[in-house]
């Protein structure tokens, strides 16, 4: 669906500029713009789902964020990424509410400062579709660890005024980004043994 919504908002704006060597680049912009909308609407509608809205975006910044930088692995098709991320947002919000029942606030600290490594470790974490070149490897890395690094110290801030559902938020966007890390590096491990 997206797809075609693209492709013809593509058309409407080379006839309106009288430009069709453009199309395949206004194409292309007109699908990821309409893909993002359709992903932070999925977060919204989640959120107000399980009655966690701020958790939800907090959770969804804190991953993109760091996830533009850091990399890891991407799904091959729109679809699959969009069903991936839908059941990845379901599962984090279930967790955030069973982690905000059992108010054990070491589990996050744990999790945030294991996956802060992993970050460090292994950012970034180039993907099939995006290459990086070696200087936008190290420009990546330093952002990924600046943001990271804001990230953790996020969390200590919210641990003080005791906004528990907020640190697990910023902690799972965290993880999820450490998580796919690891599964592209694995990927790439298997894919280099075949």
């Amino acid at each position: 669906m997206i797809d075609k919504l693209s492709a013809k908002a593509a058309k409407t704006l080379c006839d309106a500029v009288n430009d069709n060597e453009k199309y395949d680049l206004y194409e292309y912009a007109f699908f990821i713009i309409l893909s993002s909308i359709l992903h932070f609407i999925t977060v919204i509608i989640l959120g107000i789902c399980f009655n966690l809205l701020a958790e939800s975006l907090i959770f969804y910044i804190s991953f993109i964020v760091i996830r533009k930088f850091a990399g890891g692995y991407h799904a091959d098709t729109p679809t699959k990424c969009f069903w991936f991320s839908f059941v990845i947002n379901s599962v984090i919000l279930l967790t955030i509410r069973l982690l905000s029942c059992i108010n054990i606030p070491m589990i996050s600290t744990i999790l945030t400062a294991t996956s802060f490594i992993i970050i460090i470790i292994f950012s970034p974490v180039e993907n099939d579709n995006k290459p990086l070149s070696s200087k936008e490897k190290k420009i990546y890395r330093i952002i990924s660890i600046i943001i990271s690094t804001i990230m953790l110290s996020i969390t200590f801030l919210l641990q003080i005024f005791y906004l528990y559902s907020f640190v697990n938020s910023v902690c799972l966007g965290m993880t999820v980004c450490a998580i796919v890390l690891v599964i592209e590096k694995i990927r790439k491990l298997i894919l280099k043994t075949y």
